[in-house]
């Protein structure tokens, strides 16, 4: 088995951001601590002329409708939660393909993450993006190795 090595973590401002799920389930729940400055941030950088592009792995995209599936227990809620994310303005889903697993294989030797937030921090990896979520944890480890950022701090 060949060992890869992860180079120098990003260093310019990247034009692409990969969210984290707890960045848009924040927007969807009113009574979320982090709602205000969630939204805030997701109209930004929703908006037409934004700038940046928005990636969301297939696995948030997955995580955010279990969440919502076991908070509503309606598909056509979720469906069309769904569908807002996929018709966001310069937004995609990132595929988890085998460059996406090869690189959480060697991000896993300098951050200590569950396995969803390495191959999210994988996703941001791959596409030079900023990683923005609310999830301290994932933002001190991911630090090391992509930019990283929360909504509010995001500019």
């Amino acid at each position: 088995m060949m060992l890869y090595k992860i180079s120098a973590k990003i260093v310019k401002k990247p034009s692409s951001i990969v969210i984290d799920s707890s960045v848009y389930l924040s927007v969807l729940n009113e009574q979320e601590t982090h709602h205000a400055t969630s939204r805030k941030f997701w109209d930004r950088v929703t908006n037409s002329s934004s700038k940046y592009s928005i990636i969301f792995p297939r696995l948030v995209y997955i995580e955010i409708g279990n969440r919502l599936f076991n908070r509503v227990h309606r598909y056509d809620e979720l469906f069309e939660t769904q569908q807002r994310i996929l018709t966001a303005p310069n937004s995609r889903i990132s595929e988890l393909d085998e460059s996406i697993w090869l690189t959480a294989e060697m991000i896993q030797y300098h951050c200590h993450l569950k396995t969803s937030d390495m191959l999210v921090a994988a996703t941001a990896y791959e596409t030079a993006s900023t990683l923005v979520s609310w999830d301290q944890q994932l933002l001190k480890e991911a630090n090391k190795v992509v930019p990283v950022a929360t909504p509010g701090e995001f500019n």
